[in-house]
């Protein structure tokens, strides 16, 4: 849990819940805790990363929250002729390209740490009507909002989640 339970549910999934394709998957597991896996790879320089935690206050204060978003070179025009991206900067955003990304990393494997604070993100909107917990190991692979959000509806069309009793 991201923060301590108290009176919060908690929603164990029940079963496997797969959506993607041979790019993009996200997998859902049965688990005890909250494990979020997370694999990116991009056509740039160091961009094959791979982070794994399970999630607790002191993990995400402190291993995925420090992480910053991101984007190529080759995105940055057609996001902002999208009206996006009005507040990123290279203060707060990695720009990557062929010569790699436009700062150091504060954290070997960054872009998968950001992919999960995205996850998360993502997740808690699917929870915050009542601010549950989830119990269940996610694999997000190339995953985006798109997908995270497939992955939640294909969960709640399945039945996936079981909301535990107060």
């Amino acid at each position: 849990p991201l923060v301590e339970a108290g009176a919060r549910p908690i929603y164990h999934l029940n079963a496997p819940v797969w959506i993607g394709n041979a790019e993009i998957t996200v997998l859902g597991v049965p688990y005890h805790e909250f494990r979020l896996t997370c694999a990116v790879e991009y056509a740039v320089p160091n961009s094959r990363q791979v982070c794994d935690f399970v999630i607790t206050p002191e993990t995400f204060a402190n291993k995925i929250a420090p992480t910053r978003t991101f984007t190529l070179q080759s995105w940055i025009e057609p996001l902002r002729a999208q009206g996006l991206i009005r507040g990123g900067s290279l203060e707060n955003a990695l720009v990557l390209d062929e010569n790699g990304a436009s700062a150091p990393l504060r954290f070997a494997d960054e872009l998968a740490r950001h992919k999960a604070l995205d996850v998360l993100g993502d997740l808690a909107l699917l929870f915050a009507p009542d601010g549950g917990i989830l119990q269940a190991h996610i694999i997000a692979q190339r995953a985006g909002h798109g997908p995270h959000r497939a992955w939640m509806e294909a969960a709640l069309a399945q039945g996936a989640l079981t909301k535990a009793p107060l």
